[in-house]
């Protein structure tokens, strides 16, 4: 339900330029937790036996995915 930046602490341009400082961890809410974890489960379903992607699935990982429109 919330996005969290742990990776990106800024946006560049093409050429290097800054653009935006990003803090890095800054949490922002972005869907209600129990949306998310629907959603969640429906992308985990993608790579299953009973899913769309079955030759997505890694023994071992957990994947998720979209498939379609």
């Amino acid at each position: 339900g919330q996005r969290v930046l742990l990776v990106a602490h800024s946006d560049r341009s093409f050429e290097g330029d800054l653009l935006k400082e990003i803090p890095v961890g800054q949490r922002r809410k972005v869907m209600e937790r129990k949306t998310a974890l629907t959603v969640q489960k429906m992308l985990e379903g993608v790579a299953t036996e009973d899913g769309t992607a079955v030759k997505a699935a890694i023994p071992g990982f957990t994947v998720i995915g979209k498939t379609g429109t």
